[in-house]
């Protein structure tokens, strides 16, 4: 699934925003349960660990996200859901 995804601190972070729609992405389900993935970006893949981040680490990089792409904050005025966010970690 294409998505954009925020570079922090040689990690990604990801967010199930889906434009702000209702439903939650069906790649944040997958992603919860198997806890890793291989992501793409450019033309190199990375096998990642996958941790989803709460509270107020959450509020703090959801801020980062927001800085790099504000339409993030549109999406989250059009859901009552909270947007899951998502650290992307290369494993070793």
């Amino acid at each position: 699934t294409p998505l954009l995804c925020v570079p922090y601190d040689g990690r990604w972070l990801v967010a199930g925003s889906y434009f702000g729609g209702p439903d939650m992405p069906v790649w944040v389900h997958n992603l919860r349960a198997a806890g890793e993935a291989t992501v793409r970006v450019g033309r190199t893949s990375y096998d990642v660990s996958a941790r989803e981040v709460t509270g107020d680490e959450r509020a703090d990089l959801w801020q980062v996200m927001l800085r790099t792409w504000p339409n993030f904050a549109t999406y989250e005025k059009r859901t009552d859901r909270v947007i899951p966010v998502f650290e992307l970690a290369p494993r070793t």
